[in-house]
């Protein structure tokens, strides 16, 4: 693999986790406004093949924001936007951690 490949998957891969962390975070400044419009995109209960898999698509990219949300619905407004700023804070710098040790990982086994 040339060094540019591995740019390449390492820009995916911040790419992958930025768009996690920025959807969550329009989740927690929007609410329900930004969660309504990303259930537009997915389908409750997929009955075809093409449906289901765009469903599995949006919600492997998008999905991280609307898990917290519907874990966090139980409790009240405030609570579950502190707890979603908390979680995103954690997340975060769990995806630094892991970007890190998957850019070791392909420089010492790559280059």
């Amino acid at each position: 693999m040339t060094y540019e490949t591995i740019e390449i998957i390492r820009g995916l891969i911040v790419y992958y986790f930025g768009i996690q962390i920025g959807m969550s975070i329009l989740i927690v400044l929007l609410g329900n406004i930004m969660v309504d419009h990303f259930k537009l995109g997915i389908f409750d209960k997929p009955y075809n093949p093409i449906t289901r898999f765009l469903t599995y698509l949006t919600l492997f990219f998008f999905g991280w924001g609307l898990y917290l949300d519907e874990k966090l619905s139980k409790h009240n407004w405030f609570l579950k936007k502190l707890l979603m700023l908390v979680a995103n804070f954690i997340a975060f710098w769990v995806c630094i951690i892991i970007y890190y040790i998957i850019k070791y990982f392909l420089h010492a086994i790559f280059l």
